[in-house]
């Protein structure tokens, strides 16, 4: 994931510089040591299949591009912004989950997880438009890490 996220930020940048390279050997050391302590998330990365893997990361990518493109569309004016709040039930027992899901709402350009209850994530959208794949991307983030 760590290699996956330093990919997508220099691609996404379009640049690379000493800073850039620090934080990709930070993170990987930081990630490389974090392997040794059992954090009782009950996921185990290695587990999911390949095939299910490459599903989520592409699943991923999508909706980060689809985003992506609905956003600068608002910023050129080509469609009109209409945020909402929506609230997601996402149940799980599972604080890795919550984390992973918490954490792609936030990245998602245009989408922002805030002030999450126990069993409920609250979540700010640019476009109403867009709450189905919100719904897609909570689904997919259950069934992927089971």
């Amino acid at each position: 994931m760590t290699i996956f996220l330093a990919l997508s930020w220099v691609i996404v940048s379009g640049t690379v510089d000493r800073y850039t390279i620090v934080g990709i050997v930070c993170s990987l050391i930081i990630s490389t040591c974090m392997k040794h302590y059992n954090l009782s998330w009950n996921v185990n990365l290695f587990k999911i299949k390949y095939l299910e893997k490459i599903k989520f990361f592409a699943s991923i990518l999508y909706s980060f591009l689809a985003s992506t493109v609905q956003v600068l569309s608002c910023i050129w004016g080509i469609s009109s912004i209409s945020p909402a709040f929506m609230r997601i039930n996402f149940s799980s027992s599972n604080n890795m989950k919550t984390a992973i899901f918490n954490n792609l709402i936030t990245f998602t350009p245009g989408t922002t997880s805030i002030m999450n209850d126990k069993d409920v994530v609250n979540v700010h959208l640019l476009q109403k438009k867009n709450k189905n794949g919100v719904y897609l991307l909570s689904e997919l983030v259950i069934k992927t890490f089971t």
